[in-house]
């Protein structure tokens, strides 16, 4: 199919299901789940021939769908299990579940939006407000989109973000001026063009530019296997300084290098070509300096397609699409509104989950360290297989919305990174925040990284703290807080609550590195949700525990707390509680004596809908506990939040007993209610050592 031409086409099927004339009618369909549970009340295609078809006449949706189903034999079995299903919900969007049987099923999320029903504002440009889509639409801009990522149009569009960012973006610029600081070794791509390129020394590109410091790219990558990659050794450094040949490189490398040189830039941070890959010493030492080396270079790009096929693929790369599919497009319809009623009208549509697709859903996006690179950097340049995309502290375009009009959601990265740096602006300006709320966006914004972070894979699961290290000081120098193995000391009592998924069947496993059972950096596998327990008005809770002290020992001793550990003790003043669960009645209950007859708090969960309240921390201890009828155990209450009413609810830490008054965490529960629940505490009550 010839797209070039088509302004916008929608199929017979999608047309019926948009205006709820293939209303489920089965109730075994209607409750049809994906993620959280939406229900899709509307049939779409349900067999693959006929989807097939509408892709083949030319449905936009239809071909949107079609991108991101794995090929198979026309004539296998697996078709007759084919489905898809709809949902119009929130805020425009339309909700495509797509039943898959020979792959995983999956989503596509459509936005649209009536044409008067457009923001006058800009969301990409200050200063400049770009003309609405409806208006780009009709110049046709996709016959313009060069089809190779990596042209001189792409270079160029690439050059005018940079020019805008600069110019318009007060929080994206580096913290400090240009030339306040450059890496301990760079690659100079100056002669790049003939074919080599060379390995500074910081020395060298000082006093080559006066005493002072110029720009630097950075490269996020993944590596594939290392001995396929050239690499910064003791027996290469020499080869390194005399000039690597450029067809050596990896292909990433070798477009990374062009990119820069081709742009106009001179230096290029990259870990494997930069850092001895053979050397313990040098790499603890670099791997502590990662917070300055993304920080402060000029941009960060991301080598998001390249991340499937590492040995083989770089940045530039033919479009995977037809241009035509990259951008939106337009189309009357009769839509189904949530009211039940049918709203009628000249509507836009535009593919909403291309970003997830293409850069938070590629292999790069899963690797730990990458999550540090990408909040660390103020600004981001995915090369994906369709397009371009630019992320930055105040603004996410690609080369198919090159003004930011469509997308005006911050990814967690970004949203973080920006709150951090206003309140160190405030800060310098003498404005001080409320403490409380500051704290409660301090970790709200922790959580959310964190949790990105604990769903993400490392090779060398000994990194699982040090991989973090740039975030967690970045967090330390605004909230001038104390470090304690991923938590927090001023609010270890919310920092305590995480919870990990394995009641929802993941594998999650104690990790390999050292941490503390306390920590969530002690489990890998799976994710880990640290969520502050908020009462009414989104008030904070309030603390049940205090720190008496806290022994943190790094590996090797002395160096910075936010790398390895060796070990890390916390002393804490607690209420120490027992509990007792009932798998066959469903009801659990909390004592303040061993002997379980002075009644805390009790609830009976109804059995058979209510999943277990007792979070376990590990598959391990899911299914050392999966056939115990009752189950005992040590339990201290951590932080309490009131919800109303004259109730509210405590979450508890599950404890087991190691020896002298030295505990581990197991789980986790939360319960309470009108009278039932602890609201303060004298500050008095038991000392044990959590390890």
């Amino acid at each position: 199919m010839d797209f070039a031409e088509l302004e916008g086409k929608i199929c017979d099927t999608c047309t019926a299901s948009l205006s709820g004339k293939k209303k489920i009618k089965k109730q075994e369909d209607y409750f049809v789940e994906l993620g959280k549970g939406v229900p899709f009340d509307n049939y779409h295609h349900q067999s693959y021939g006929d989807f097939v078809a509408s892709k083949e006449d030319g449905c936009f949706i239809c071909t949107w769908i079609w991108t991101k189903v794995l090929p198979v034999d026309s004539q296998s079995a697996a078709l007759d299990g084919f489905r898809i299903y709809c949902h119009y919900y929130y805020e425009e969007r339309i909700l495509f579940y797509v039943v898959c049987p020979w792959a995983a099923d999956f989503r596509l999320i459509v936005r649209l939006r009536k044409k008067a029903d457009f923001p006058t504002h800009a969301y990409g440009r200050a200063g400049s407000p770009p003309q609405p889509p409806w208006t780009e639409l009709d110049a046709h801009p996709w016959s313009t989109l060069d089809p190779n990522i990596g042209s001189s149009q792409s270079l160029q569009t690439i050059q005018q973000w940079i020019s805008s960012c600069n110019k318009n973006h007060e929080y994206c610029r580096p913290p400090s001026s240009e030339g306040a600081y450059f890496p301990s070794r760079a690659l100079d791509v100056d002669k790049a063009e003939l074919g080599t390129v060379h390995l500074r020394d910081r020395s060298q590109i000082e006093a080559k530019h006066a005493g002072t410091y110029p720009v630097y790219w950075t490269l996020s990558h993944r590596w594939g296997d290392p001995e396929l990659i050239v690499r910064l050794l003791s027996t290469t450094e020499h080869q390194f300084r005399n000039g690597i040949r450029i067809d050596d490189l990896s292909p990433t490398f070798r477009d990374a290098v062009l990119l820069v040189h081709r742009l106009g830039y001179r230096y290029i941070w990259i870990d494997s070509l930069c850092i001895f890959q053979d050397s313990l010493d040098e790499w603890q030492q670099e791997a502590q300096a990662m917070v300055d080396v993304y920080r402060h270079s000029l941009c960060n790009i991301s080598a998001a397609a390249a991340s499937s096929d590492p040995g083989s693929s770089g940045l530039f790369r033919s479009r995977k699409l037809d241009a035509r599919l990259l951008f939106p497009f337009k189309a009357d319809v009769k839509l189904l509104e949530r009211s039940g009623g049918v709203s009628e009208g000249s509507y836009i549509f535009w593919n909403e989950s291309v970003w997830t697709d293409e850069v938070e859903g590629v292999p790069l996006s899963t690797r730990g360290w990458v999550v540090q690179e990408r909040f660390l950097a103020p600004r981001v340049v995915h090369f994906a297989e369709t397009q371009i995309y630019w992320e930055c502290l105040e603004g996410m375009w690609c080369e198919a919305d090159p003004e930011g009009g469509l997308r005006a959601t911050a990814t967690v990265y970004k949203t973080a990174r920006l709150n951090l740096v206003k309140k160190q602006v405030a800060l310098s300006g003498n404005l001080h925040p409320a403490r409380q709320s500051s704290d409660l966006m301090f970790h709200s914004q922790w959580g959310s990284v964190v949790g990105i972070y604990t769903s993400c894979a490392l090779t060398k699961e000994s990194d699982r703290l040090i991989a973090m290290a740039g975030i967690a000081k970045t967090f330390r120098e605004i909230n001038g807080d104390t470090y304690l193995a991923g938590l927090w000391k001023r609010m270890i009592y919310t920092d305590l609550a995480w919870i990990t998924n394995t009641g929802e069947g993941a594998q999650v496993r104690y990790s390999e590195s050292y941490a503390p059972t306390w920590s969530w950096a002690s489990v890998a596998g799976g994710n880990t949700t640290l969520n502050i327990l908020r009462g009414k008005y989104s008030s904070l809770p309030a603390p049940l525990i205090s720190i008496v002290d806290a022994r943190i020992v790094t590996e090797p001793p002395g160096e910075d707390s936010t790398g390895p550990l060796r070990s890390a003790e916390l002393d804490i003043e607690c209420m120490l509680y027992y509990y007792r669960w009932v798998r066959e009645s469903s009801h659990l209950a909390v004592y303040t004596d061993e002997a379980r007859t002075q009644r805390v708090f009790e609830q009976t969960y109804r059995a058979g809908r209510d999943r277990d309240p007792l979070h376990l921390d590990t598959t391990d201890l899911m299914r050392r506990f999966a056939g115990v009828k009752e189950l005992e155990g040590v339990c201290m209450p951590i932080c309490g939040s009131y919800e109303g009413y004259g109730g509210g609810s405590n979450v508890y830490i599950m404890l087991a007993q190691d020896f002298n008054g030295r505990f581990r965490r197991i789980g986790l529960f939360q319960g309470g209610g009108i009278g039932t629940w602890i609201s303060e505490w004298s500050g008095k009550g038991t000392r044990i050592t959590l390890v």
